[in-house]
Formats: C-alpha cells, structure tokens, sequence
C-alpha cells in the first residue's frame, strides 16, 4: 500500500511539474506574441507614414517636375529620394512579412506546446486513474 502512495504521490508531483512547465512556457510564448505584435503593429503603423510620405513626395515631385522645363540636377536628386522612399517602403513591406511570418510561428510553436501539455495532462490523468483503480482493490 505505501508503494502505491508513493507511487500516486510521484505522479501527482509529475502532473504538477509538467503543468508548471507548460504554464511558463505558455507565458512566455505570450510574451513573445505580444512582443511580435507590438513589433509588427509599430512596423505597420511606420510603413502607413512611410506610404503616405511616399505619396506626398510623389505629388510634389509631379508638380515640381511639370513646373520645370529643364530637368536639372535638383529634379534629379528629388527623383532619386522618391526612388530611396520606394525603397524603403519596399523594405517596410518586407519586414512586415517577416514578422507575421515569425508571428505565425510562434503562434504553431504554442498550439503545438499546448498539444503536448493536452497530450501529457491525458497521460497523467490516465496513470492517477490506473494507480487509484489498484489502490482501491
């Protein structure tokens, strides 16, 4: 019979431990999606200035071009920073992509924890239940 209780108490203490650890690891991956998001929301809301920058450097850059009968080297550097906003809008995308990409992992990495912690609580579940079923004989 003290067998069987230690041997209870031994899985009790499993549970709790795997629960802990899934839990931190939980918060965690919670942290980390905040932070992705956070990111990616600071990253958006950046590339939406840039686009508008963008935007408006073009109209001025049109109106100035129409304006002006020779293009000199004035229209050309106005050209070139359109092009660098271009760039870097480009670039804002890009990034943009990679966090949701990065979100979209960490995102599978907790369905994927919590599966294992879903996995593990069944086991656990399932051996305090043998264990009480040859306690109770």
């Amino acid at each position: 019979m003290l067998e069987n209780t230690s041997t209870s108490q031994y899985l009790q203490d499993a549970y709790w431990q795997a629960d802990q650890t899934m839990n931190r690891h939980q918060k965690e991956l919670e942290e980390q999606d905040k932070n992705i998001t956070h990111t990616y929301h600071y990253a958006q809301s950046q590339m939406e200035g840039a686009n508008q920058q963008t935007i408006t450097t073009i109209r001025f850059v049109n109106e100035y071009l129409a304006a002006l009968t020779d293009i000199g080297q004035e229209g050309r550097q106005l050209l070139a920073d359109v092009n660098n906003l271009e760039s870097l809008r480009i670039m804002a995308l890009s990034k943009l992509d990679d966090l949701a990409q990065e979100q979209a992992k960490a995102r599978q990495r907790l369905d994927d924890l919590y599966n294992q912690y879903e996995q593990e609580h069944q086991t656990a579940i399932r051996q305090l239940d043998r264990q009480r079923e040859l306690n109770n004989r």
